[in-house]
């Protein structure tokens, strides 16, 4: 999710009409190592030639998808997908960070889906019920407050922190990645969602902003982002650490079963791996032909 807030500041619109090319899958042979990752579940990634040019990409048995078509200017920020719905994040025509929702299945590829708010960080639940962040200011500081909307419900402020990260919905509750007033210091809220105090929190390895991902049940993987020592933690559902490696690799998505994570290195140009979470090796499985790949999302469903 560290795309939405770096790309906001890259932003921009313009009048450009949108886009009406049909999807297209690239040659089979352009992901042929990626194959193997489709029987896994669906495979998502947030992919484009830089961090301002980016739509949502699913890699399928005949190649890579493209399941939305942003118009110049107005790349996806930022995606959450659950079921068969995703959530995500773009700048309207004033720059302004848009949460919108639409079926992952929709033919029209340029459509933005339905408005359900406006905000940094979105993150969508199996029920429908979507939560994104939004900065306001409160006693002459700029906080950030969580906004949750169900479905056929208005949408209402859950909570509020000095700074909110991420974003993640599991077994039905909403977590929180929290950063101090000082930003300094990093937690990992479980039911953020829920009224102050809200469930327990995890202290994060971190003192800057780093990638994490949280598995459907939970377990997190995240990195220090201390270059050139990056550390990439793993922890189970009860907060406590399982495996801490010294690597260069940094979480993108859990698989389904829990049992590998899809990585990558800071580096556009750079392959992604698949680590397996009991071991920490990593077995590299090549580019995408899409470009840099900003975020993934593994989802346990049926492959295409």
């Amino acid at each position: 999710m560290l795309l939405a807030s770096l790309a906001l500041s890259c932003g921009g619109s313009d009048n450009s009409p949108r886009s009406t090319a049909t999807p297209s899958a690239t040659a089979p042979n352009s992901v042929e190592s990626l194959f193997s990752l489709t029987e896994g579940g669906r495979l998502l990634v947030l992919c484009g030639p830089d961090n301002t040019s980016t739509d949502i990409y699913e890699v399928t048995r005949a190649g890579l998808l493209r399941q939305t078509e942003s118009p110049s200017g107005e790349p996806v920020y930022s995606f959450s997908a659950a079921g068969n719905r995703i959530a995500f994040v773009y700048p309207d025509q004033s720059a302004q960070p848009t949460v919108a929702v639409r079926d992952l299945d929709d033919r029209d590829k340029a459509a933005r889906g339905t408005l359900v708010g406006y905000g940094d960080i979105a993150a969508i639940s199996t029920d429908g019920t979507v939560a994104w962040t939004q900065r306001t200011s409160r006693r002459g500081k700029l906080v950030t407050q969580v906004r949750i909307k169900r479905e056929g419900q208005p949408a209402v402020r859950a909570t509020t922190y000095p700074e909110i990260w991420d974003l993640s919905y599991s077994t039905g509750r909403l977590d929180a990645q929290v950063a101090s007033a000082s930003g300094k210091r990093f937690k990992w809220i479980r039911a953020a969602d829920r009224p102050w105090p809200a469930g327990r929190s995890q202290k994060l390895a971190m003192h800057v902003p780093g990638r994490i991902v949280s598995s459907v049940n939970g377990k997190l993987a995240y990195e220090t982002a201390r270059d050139p020592n990056n550390t990439l933690y793993i922890s189970d559902e009860q907060g406590r650490t399982t495996r801490k490696t010294r690597s260069a690799w940094s979480p993108y998505a859990w698989s389904p079963d829990e049992r590998q994570l899809l990585v990558a290195r800071n580096n556009p140009k750079a392959p992604l791996g698949l680590m397996d979470v009991a071991t920490g090796a990593v077995r590299s499985i090549g580019p995408l032909p899409c470009g840099w790949v900003a975020s993934a999302q593994w989802l346990k469903q049926a492959p295409r």
